[in-house]
């Protein structure tokens, strides 16, 4: 695989002939317990081939780190809420947009 990878504390960049993803921490800007946003993961993947599976795959392996140092989080709470909240952001760039 033909690629460059930069790492820094907080994130990975891999730059590859289909495209690139990053991986990086998320802070709170608010810091303490009552401001409603917690820390997190941002993946972010470009495909020049609208091929997103490395979206999936660093899901699934953060999924498995979770579960692993983590046992029992990736479950729900009492009331049946997850425990690891996963969200999803999707730009479509304006090229694929319906006319």
């Amino acid at each position: 695989l033909d690629s460059d990878i930069v790492f820094w504390r907080q994130g990975v960049l891999v730059n590859h002939k289909m495209g690139k993803f990053l991986v990086e921490s998320i802070q709170p800007l608010n810091k303490g317990p009552d401001n409603g946003v917690c820390c997190g993961v941002d993946i972010t993947v470009w495909s020049q081939y609208e091929d997103f599976s490395a979206m999936g795959y660093i899901t699934d392996q953060l999924d498995s780190l979770i579960e692993e140092w983590y046992p029992g989080l990736i479950g729900a709470d009492i009331n049946g809420h997850d425990l690891v909240q996963k969200e999803v952001i999707w730009k479509v760039p304006e090229q694929f947009m319906a006319k």
